[in-house]
């Protein structure tokens, strides 16, 4: 393995071929290689394997929920088909001599910014935006937006502060001080303000918690209610005997899963988006910018669709299950697809 001396520098001088060069030649170097090195690849294979069959099925549920698999009557068998053929056809670049390189950038780029990306937007549909109506019927829609915006804002505003504070010259130490202060400045206001605009008369007919209302993950308790509960026990959330039950219970989900998916993992996740985005030192002095453009289009791509379906949640739904009617023909459907729910633009599961 050359004058390599640290993992480091194992990763950094090999990238994505880690696997088939240094662990190929570390196998090669212990006793009963052969066995050892048959073992390790089997299982990667494995496992690749069972990774493939997750990635498949994902994307043969969407089609066959879709009006796309009842518009042309296919079946699962066909989809399937046609998703593998698909696979394979957009695997073939990368079986080129440059195919290395631009698996790198794509994996580089998913992995950093893709998924963070992603798991953000899961976190904020669960914890944020499912069950906001019930918020918004509390304490009033101003109240609920001020404090929704105020909270994002409190991490993605100090997240930028301490990055650029950073590359100027100041101290780690220096810009994380200067960013929780901030941080803590923002989110103080913004509750502050949140309760000053409260609607009084919701508050007062409701007869409930009105800070709680506004802070609490009615979101994540609404799926811990559907998770926890029996059928011969209703689970309820926030009552001291249903959490201690639930914290003790190895089988059951605990108040930290709200608290997780609406503050501490969004947060999270937030900062090191914004910490990958801002660095600049993936492939530089290898990769020209006209390459390094083919992870800014896939994620350019994936914010533009997520954005669209955020718009137009129809557009994946089957029309056969509509419940207005939908004008017959190709336009009728489009236009149904294309038209949000001003009214009524999310379902919402549970009470």
């Amino acid at each position: 393995m050359d004058s390599l001396t640290s993992c480091e520098e194992v990763f950094q001088s090999y990238g994505t071929q880690l696997i088939f060069k240094v662990y190929a030649d570390a196998l090669s170097t212990i006793a009963v290689s052969t066995l050892w090195s048959a073992l390790f690849y089997g299982s990667i294979f494995l496992l690749t394997l069972g990774t493939v069959f997750s990635l498949i099925e994902g994307f043969c549920t969407v089609i066959r929920d879709s009006w796309v698999a009842s518009s042309l009557e296919l079946g699962r068998s066909t989809i399937a088909c046609y998703v593998c053929m698909a696979g394979f056809l957009l695997g073939i670049p990368f079986t080129f001599d440059c195919g290395s390189s631009w698996l790198e950038i794509l994996d580089h780029y998913i992995r950093t910014w893709v998924l963070f990306y992603l798991g953000l937007l899961q976190c904020v549909a669960v914890g944020w935006i499912y069950k906001m109506d019930r918020q918004m019927r509390r304490v009033g829609k101003a109240s609920v937006y001020t404090y929704n915006i105020g909270c994002f804002l409190a991490v993605l505003v100090p997240s930028i502060v301490a990055l650029v504070l950073t590359s100027n010259g100041h101290t780690t130490f220096k810009s994380c001080i200067i960013a929780f202060g901030l941080a803590a400045a923002i989110l103080i206001g913004s509750l502050v303000s949140a309760y000053i605009l409260m609607d009084k008369d919701r508050v007062r007919k409701t007869k409930r918690n009105s800070f709680w209302t506004l802070i609490g993950w009615h979101g994540a308790d609404n799926l811990r209610k559907m998770i926890n509960s029996t059928p011969t026990n209703r689970w309820a959330p926030n009552s001291f005997n249903s959490e201690f039950d639930a914290f003790l219970s190895p089988v059951r989900v605990s108040v930290f899963f709200g608290l997780c998916v609406k503050y501490i993992i969004p947060g999270c996740l937030l900062v090191l988006l914004c910490a990958n985005m801002h660095d600049t030192s993936f492939g530089a002095g290898i990769y020209t910018t006209g390459q390094l453009s083919l992870g800014y289009a896939v994620f350019g791509f994936v914010v533009f669709f997520t954005v669209l379906l955020f718009t137009y949640p129809r557009i994946l739904s089957n029309p056969a299950e509509a419940e207005d009617e939908i004008e017959p023909g190709l336009l009728g459907r489009l236009d149904w697809m294309f038209t949000a729910r001003l009214d009524k633009p999310y379902v919402f599961i549970g009470n």
